[in-house]
């Protein structure tokens, strides 16, 4: 298990989310405000899934600013979809854990959310106006036992020099996106799009072709509870996101053959793109997250950084579809010590 320095929820609301509230909040307009002694002693836990939790690291100081005093720990749970429950009631349960959206209505998970507490609750604080709304999931009592942490966003790091150098403009539909490639190849650049092409769940395909689905269901909502019962009917509503993926690599947007040197769609992914010869690479949000980061571990980037920044893929005549939905939550157990530092 892989140990790193924590965090508490409350901070993480208050640092991590944007558009928080109303303008007349005192509190929402100075940041955040430590409400305990700041010379509290405690441990606090997280229990999760990540290996690699970078994301997280840029809190841990900026909250041991407020509490130095707060020893806290990450740790990777093993099997964690089937171990969960069973850690949560052991003798070293963790103060904050991963919650998923597939969870709730799983009576497999019933135990797991027996132990999450309602952080609705008012006599708790939490300031939940700080998430948007349509990210936060109430249960018929009105309880909030899950609160969004990361979002999954698709789309592509883009190299602005690039397109500078090139004389050309980020691509804003897809038939401009047919065009930008083209000219990049024009101009010696074998795979102008580029991505990990390796793993199904995580590859540039799921990346490409999930958002257009999504998108295409959107249109037709009768559609989604077949398509979450696997309906083979819902199978045609894939039509245009496989369609869409086909020109691209069919049309020398993609080169799947220079793709497959590309190791994992995280670190590989970023290294790749900061060698400074790939116009757009293919990556989620989460991706995106681990960049400021490596910058410094890349010698290329080092030698010659460019600007760069991520953009929807343009796969519409309109533009790229904006799917933003929870991938990972934090909820808070219920029964663990140190409740008040934990909140």
């Amino acid at each position: 298990m892989k140990k790193l320095t924590g965090i508490i929820l409350s901070s993480l609301i208050a640092f991590g989310m944007t558009a928080c509230g109303s303008e007349d909040s005192q509190e929402r307009q100075t940041g955040f405000e430590p409400k305990l002694d700041k010379a509290t002693a405690c441990k606090i836990s997280i229990a999760g899934t990540y290996s690699n939790f970078e994301a997280l690291e840029a809190e841990f100081d900026r909250f041991n600013e407020y509490y130095p005093n707060v020893e806290m720990s990450y740790t990777k749970i093993d099997d964690y979809n089937n171990s969960i429950a069973t850690v949560l009631n052991g003798n070293d349960a963790p103060n904050i854990f991963f919650s998923f959206s597939w969870m709730t209505g799983n009576s497999a998970y019933d135990s797991v959310f027996a132990h999450m507490e309602n952080l609705a609750d008012d006599s708790l604080g939490l300031d939940l106006d700080c998430i948007r709304q349509g990210l936060l999931n109430r249960d018929s009592q009105d309880r909030v036992l899950t609160v969004p942490i990361f979002s999954t966003s698709y789309g592509m790091l883009v190299n602005n020099d690039l397109f500078e150098k090139e004389g050309l403009k980020v691509p804003g539909t897809l038939q401009e996106l047919f065009d930008v490639c083209a000219s990049f190849r024009e101009k010696g650049y074998a795979s102008p799009m580029m991505g990990y092409s390796a793993d199904s769940s995580g590859c540039l395909m799921n990346t490409v072709a999930y958002p257009i689905f999504a998108g295409t269901l959107a249109e037709h909502p009768e559609m989604v509870a077949r398509a979450n019962q696997c309906d083979p009917a819902a199978g045609e509503y894939m039509r245009p996101a496989l369609e869409t993926l086909s020109q691209m690599i069919g049309m020398g947007c993609i080169d799947l053959e220079k793709c497959n040197g590309i190791g994992d769609n995280y670190a590989e992914v970023i290294m790749r793109f900061f060698e400074g010869d790939v116009p757009m690479m293919i990556c989620t949000g989460d991706t995106v997250s681990g960049t400021g980061k490596r910058e410094s571990q890349s010698e290329a980037f080092t030698a010659h950084p460019f600007s760069y920044t991520f953009a929807p893929i343009p796969t519409t005549d309109k533009g790229g579809y904006f799917l933003d939905s929870p991938s990972v939550q934090f909820s808070v157990n219920n029964s663990c010590s140190d409740k008040d530092m934990t909140n």
